[in-house]
């Protein structure tokens, strides 16, 4: 109902000299509901101390993630992940690899695009997927905590804590990143005295 109250709400799609608009000025005005709610869930996420609440509202952004607006897409995704944890690793990775093909600017394919390259031993991979994921979408906290957990596992504990540290900014009741922060705080300020 409140896509169809905003719909209604849209200004009229002619331009002020009367001429009707192309469809993807409709489409970019149809989206920004989406993210209107998107940018209101991450508010509540960020303010919340009921860390109940917080789960609750970090599971509602994860399954808008899974999200790409094309059936093709989704579904792509939804087989890919079935054949990694199956382990047909290299048939998940054609997958995915078709799904950012398709949905380039979709920030979750690239996130599943990583996790996956990370499983399969291609760290590198993984990190330049991670980056790509963060570039579309900055508050992608899931990407930030498996960017914290490859820089960790390489030794890199400084941007370790880093990536964990803008996770809690986004998410400040995550309980297993407060942990990792708390523990790595103290190792590197212990280092630096």
């Amino acid at each position: 109902m409140p896509v169809l109250l905003a719909l209604a709400a849209m200004p009229s799609a002619q331009a002020d000299d009367g001429a009707v608009k192309p469809p993807a000025a409709v489409s970019d005005q149809v989206q920004s509901p989406g993210k209107a709610m998107m940018d209101e869930l991450f508010q509540r996420l960020a303010s919340t101390k009921d860390p109940e609440e917080a789960q609750g509202i970090a599971t509602v952004i994860q399954r808008m993630w899974l999200k790409s607006g094309s059936d093709t897409a989704d579904l792509l995704m939804q087989r890919a992940v079935a054949a990694g944890n199956a382990g047909a690793d290299d048939l998940a990775l054609t997958l995915m690899t078709r799904v950012t093909d398709l949905q380039p600017d979709w920030a979750e394919a690239w996130n599943q695009l990583a996790n996956l390259q990370f499983k399969m031993g291609n760290e590198d991979d993984a990190v330049r997927d991670l980056a790509h994921v963060l570039a579309l979408e900055p508050r992608h906290f899931e990407a930030l905590v498996s960017l914290g957990g490859i820089l960790q596992s390489e030794g890199d504990d400084k941007g370790a804590l880093e990536a964990y540290r803008a996770v809690l900014k986004l998410y400040p009741s995550e309980p297993q990143v407060k942990k990792l922060v708390d523990k790595l705080a103290v190792e590197i300020d212990g280092r630096s005295l």
